[in-house]
């Protein structure tokens, strides 16, 4: 297997988005009640990260259950809206991605990152991280107007990049929209997945974090 090209997912592939969620909840709730008792506060952002559903879902239902629960109000008309425009700088990258980036890129790795979102927001999160200067090709789905799993984002980023998706290979951890996009553009993929117990009947690369791409890269 020839690789030339990683195109590489960015939220809770590269960025850990729960300790991102986690720090965005604690800031938005003591601005509130900066009055909680460690425990207590510790049990409303427990219930917080549950119910922000990983993202992928109407911010409303995390704002709703605070009000109904715990009687918080986050005094925001449209949360989704703020969550948008606040949540990038909050990013924080996992433990060891800028080494393992700079490792593929000494290889000789064209590197790229394909991120589902909107434009302001998914660049706030690679300026704050810093780590656009990683990459050569940035595609935001926002800016392309096309989100995976949609396989002519695929399509586009290899043309944009001046390479065969034949000799690509994209990494990302969300298997309906990395692993199922990377499948339609006929391309192949790693999915990231932490849980090593996870039921799984495709014969798909699996590794528990971006940091072991580059000992998995050696054996293809």
């Amino acid at each position: 297997m020839t690789i030339k090209a990683l195109i590489i997912d960015f939220d809770d592939t590269l960025s850990n988005r729960k300790q991102s969620a986690y720090n965005f909840y604690k800031d938005e709730i003591l601005k509130v009640r900066n009055d909680l008792k460690d425990y207590e506060l510790e049990g409303i952002l427990q219930d917080c990260m549950n119910w922000d559903l990983g993202g992928h879902y109407n911010k409303s239902f995390l704002k709703d259950n605070l009000e109904r629960k715990y009687k918080i109000s986050l005094e925001y008309e449209d949360f989704n809206k703020y969550f948008g425009s606040h949540f990038g700088a909050y990013t924080v990258l996992y433990d060891g991605v800028i080494d393992t980036l700079v490792d593929l890129k000494k290889q000789g790795y064209i590197l790229i990152c394909l991120t589902n979102g909107d434009y302001p927001t998914q660049n706030s999160k690679l300026e704050t991280t810093k780590i656009k200067s990683y990459f050569d090709y940035v595609v935001i789905s926002g800016e392309v107007g096309i989100n995976k799993p949609d396989p002519r984002i695929y399509e586009y980023t290899c043309k944009l990049a001046n390479i065969d998706p034949n000799d690509a290979l994209f990494i990302g951890d969300t298997f309906s929209t990395d692993i199922v996009g990377a499948y339609r553009a006929n391309m192949k993929s790693v999915w990231i997945c932490s849980d090593i117990a996870k039921a799984c009947t495709i014969d798909v690369l699996r590794i528990p974090s971006f940091n072991d791409l580059p000992e998995l890269l050696k054996k293809l």
